[in-house]
């Protein structure tokens, strides 16, 4: 099968540059850290000066068997097709997935009796 892919954006497309590496680029890490490292010379974190300190020393890693994801689902339908807590159960990294449920709807489905 041939997919075209198109892209219409002014940025540049990531690239598989390690073997499995799944579109991710290694340069994004990169920069990262070095958007990491200006914001904290420009003061732009609001942090005591210990957690300053052990912020400059941050490396963000490559590997993905060390990556975290936490979604944040604020105000979350239950009844949502467009996002099935299951399908993220199959994920080959779902043990990597953390869910912080969050707002203000009440759903029946998450009242409990006391």
């Amino acid at each position: 099968m041939k997919i075209n892919i198109v892209n219409r954006s002014k940025h540049k497309l990531t690239e598989d540059l390690t073997e499995k590496s799944a579109g991710m680029d290694i340069r994004a890490n990169l920069e990262n850290e070095i958007i990491l490292k200006q914001k904290l010379e420009l003061g732009l974190f609001n942090q005591d000066q210990k957690r300053l300190a052990a912020l400059k020393t941050l490396k963000i890693s490559n590997d993905i068997k060390k990556y975290h994801f936490i979604l944040i689902l604020v105000d979350y339908n239950p009844f949502s097709t467009h996002l099935t807590i299951n399908n993220l159960k199959a994920l080959p990294f779902a043990n990597q997935v953390k869910i912080f449920y969050g707002g203000f709807a009440l759903w029946k489905k998450n009242l409990i009796d006391v």
